[in-house]
């Protein structure tokens, strides 16, 4: 679902200014969606991907930031920190680019190698991009999509 979505981008005639009155924000169908047409998108995108790819965990699906969406996948025992943990292709990436301990984007894997990633991330420059990354530093952790019928038993493994 995410990779069908590369390319399409905000709008750039249909946007409100953001309160610094220069920066635009773009009306995006990820905002419209969820029904906050002018908001950052990043985490609407990922809830939209998940929603129209028929992932129906309602508790952990819908979320209109990044640190809210973690903290939902957390609770639900969906979400593991990326010390330890080897991501998998459907996973989500939660990074934390300015290191203070909270999630700032998300983003869909789409491959998973032994060091490098590919991720379908939206609102990357104003569009969905896929990027390839390192596994690095500013990876706080990935939504796993495991239950906590799962975890547990990995627990008692």
């Amino acid at each position: 679902m995410a990779q069908s979505q590369l390319g399409i981008a905000e709008s750039t005639s249909n946007f409100e200014l953001a309160d610094d009155g220069l920066t635009r924000n773009g009306i995006t169908r990820y905002g419209q969606w969820y029904g906050n047409p002018y908001g950052k998108w990043n985490a609407m995108f990922v809830s939209f991907c998940l929603h129209y790819a028929n992932i129906n965990n309602v508790d952990i699906l819908k979320s209109a930031g990044a640190e809210s969406m973690r903290l939902a996948w957390a609770k639900k025992y969906a979400y593991a920190p990326a010390d330890g943990y080897t991501p998998e292709i459907g996973d989500l990436v939660f990074f934390d680019s300015d290191s203070d301990g909270s999630a700032d984007s998300v983003g869909i894997i789409v491959f998973a190698g032994e060091d490098v990633l590919q991720i379908v991330l939206g609102d990357s420059n104003n569009k969905v991009e896929k990027i390839h990354i390192d596994i690095s530093d500013e990876i706080l952790g990935y939504g796993t999509g495991k239950t906590k019928k799962e975890a547990e038993k990995r627990l008692k493994e």
